[in-house]
């Protein structure tokens, strides 16, 4: 029963990270001071450091797995407020209606970098493939954006900048909240209080 726990395999997942983010870093400082001796020794020989960054790399990795599982633990530390367990019941609700909002905003966001594409692969660098495309649509919505782009034809790059706004920025960002909001309303009222509430409130 207790292998069967979800925060059971949270605790092994933040161990585990945890330890390899010891280890990489142990090995990224002893691999670097072992480099830089040899570099201090002789100048003229060429010193790969390349193993060094690559253990840099896993290391920040693994930290962010340990932040990513700390955090779900301090949520679970949290589950007994109220507002908490609101929040967890909102999500566990609307997880299903916001995958499918999530799978819509991405095709919308596909078509969005394919006509993008179509439209100023040609002239500029950031359209000129596909991957580019989406990746200058993300940064759109981010709110970063070059305005020569969609001024360099006259009528399309306007009517394609506004529907951006339009569908991306608001319709879809406002689907997310609709249905976050419609979870919470039914989770408020089919609230039940925590059964540790009573003694969490005792210890505050």
């Amino acid at each position: 029963a207790y292998m069967a726990r979800f925060w059971t395999y949270c605790d092994l997942f933040l161990i585990s990270a945890s330890f390899a983010a010891i280890a990489f870093y142990v090995y990224r400082m002893v691999f670097t001071d072992v480099a830089i001796d040899r570099f201090r020794g002789d100048r003229s020989k060429f010193i790969n450091f390349y193993p060094a960054a690559l253990a840099h790399t896993y290391f920040m990795i693994a930290i962010s797995f340990v932040i990513f599982f700390t955090t779900l633990k301090f949520i679970c530390m949290l589950r007994t407020f109220r507002i908490f367990d609101l929040l967890q019941g909102t999500l566990k609700k609307c997880a299903e209606s916001l995958l499918w909002a999530s799978v819509l905003i991405g095709l919308v966001m596909f078509f969005f970098s394919f006509v993008g594409k179509i439209l100023f692969g040609g002239a500029f660098e950031e359209y000129s493939s596909m991957l580019l495309s989406v990746e200058t649509v993300l940064t759109f919505l981010l709110g970063s954006f070059n305005h020569h782009v969609y001024t360099s034809v006259p009528f399309l790059g306007v009517i394609y900048f506004l529907s951006i706004i339009v569908f991306l920025c608001v319709l879809l960002s406002t689907l997310y909240l609709t249905i976050m909001m419609e979870s919470y309303k039914q989770t408020r009222d089919d609230f039940t209080p925590h059964e540790d509430e009573d003694v969490f409130n005792f210890i505050g």
